[in-house]
C-alpha cells in the first residue's frame, strides 16, 4: 500500500526529530485508538493529561497523527477530540 510506504518513509525520516516520548505515545495510541489526550495518559501511567497533549500536537504537526472524532472522554465524561495513528 503506498500510503502506507509513504507513512513509514516519513516516520523515519523523522525519527531524530522524534523524542522517546513521542515514541511511546505513538506506541500507546496504536494500542488503544482511537484515544483522547486522557485515554492515552492513563493508558501510560500518568494523572496529568499534559504529559501527552503537547507531544499529540507536535505528532499532529508532523502528520503522523490525526482527528478521528469528537466523543465523551472514557475519563473524564467530556467531549474531546480523540486521535489516532495516520498510517
Amino acid at each position: 500500500m503506498v500510503t502506507r510506504q509513504t507513512s513509514l518513509l516519513a516516520f523515519e525520516n523523522l525519527r531524530p526529530v522524534l523524542g522517546q516520548r513521542h515514541e511511546l505515545i505513538l506506541d500507546a495510541l496504536r494500542s488503544i485508538q482511537p484515544a483522547t489526550a486522557y485515554e492515552v495518559a492513563r493508558f501510560m501511567g500518568f494523572t496529568d493529561p499534559n504529559a501527552v497533549r503537547p507531544r499529540l500536537n507536535e505528532l499532529f504537526n508532523h502528520g503522523l497523527v490525526e482527528e478521528a472524532e469528537a466523543r465523551a472522554c472514557r475519563v473524564t465524561g467530556k467531549r474531546a477530540i480523540a486521535w489516532r495513528t495516520v498510517e
